[in-house]
């Protein structure tokens, strides 16, 4: 799961975020991608390999890049504070961005990520089973009932869908990398939780008819970023 500022770093370029841790036929490309077009197909012209190359260099030169292998028998312990997270219930909006599947937080919602004394606003996720209601067409959004995201923790166990307690997060990776999406923009926090959830067989086959349907990705079906290198970064675990 990824929760994270994506829009307000595209926007500024490099304020401090939080991320919190899915063989396909392709028809042949009918037109010339525009300027700033990107995807993320290895193979293509305009995806994840040249990202460096098409007008977002920290994706080729950054090196805290995200995501990353996190190998179990390499890690330091992490010290701090436990995830505080207080979620509450509020309109479920599905946006098909033509890249991701997300639920835009909507204004005047304070859903909150705390660690360590400093607090985070949360803007968008993306997970399961939204995948299963979202919009075929990019630009397009939908309205689905309400929901809190608190409800993506329900494994954790304790946790209120009201929002009047928080809920706790104890044991999770952390490193410090980057969206996974150009700019690619660094200075990104990553917390990955330990144990994760669980998706159905039918939301993972909706998110690739979904992906393969986003402009210019041709039939492409993933929307993944090939894992980057370290340069040196070391994984911390928080038993």
């Amino acid at each position: 799961m990824a929760v994270l500022t994506r829009r307000e770093l595209l926007k500024t370029g490099g304020a401090a975020a939080v991320v919190l841790g899915v063989g396909a036929f392709r028809r042949p490309a009918s037109a010339q991608p525009p300027p700033g077009a990107w995807n993320h197909d290895p193979a293509s012209p305009i995806g994840p390999l040249h990202w460096g190359d098409i007008g977002f260099p920290t994706c080729g030169a950054g090196m805290n890049q995200s995501p990353v292998d996190i190998r179990t028998g390499q890690l330091a312990a992490y010290h701090g504070s436990p995830l505080l997270l207080r979620y509450e219930p509020s309109e479920l909006g599905i946006e098909n961005t033509g890249h991701v599947v997300e639920v835009p937080i909507p204004v005047g919602v304070s859903d909150t990520l705390q660690i360590n004394g400093d607090r985070y606003q949360l803007e968008q996720y993306h997970f399961g089973k939204i995948l299963l209601a979202a919009p075929e067409t990019a630009g397009q959004e939908v309205t689905a009932g309400e929901a809190s995201p608190a409800e993506l923790f329900r494994d954790i166990g304790g946790v209120s869908m009201t929002g009047k307690s928080p809920v706790r997060v104890k044991s999770f990776y952390a490193y410090d990398g980057s969206l996974t999406t150009p700019g690619c923009t660094q200075g990104v926090i990553w917390s990955v939780l330990a144990s994760g959830g669980h998706v159905s067989n039918a939301a993972v086959t909706r998110l690739h008819q979904l992906i393969a349907q986003f402009p210019f990705y041709h039939g492409y079906p993933n929307n993944n970023r090939p894992v980057q290198p370290l340069n040196g970064r070391v994984i911390k675990f928080r038993r």
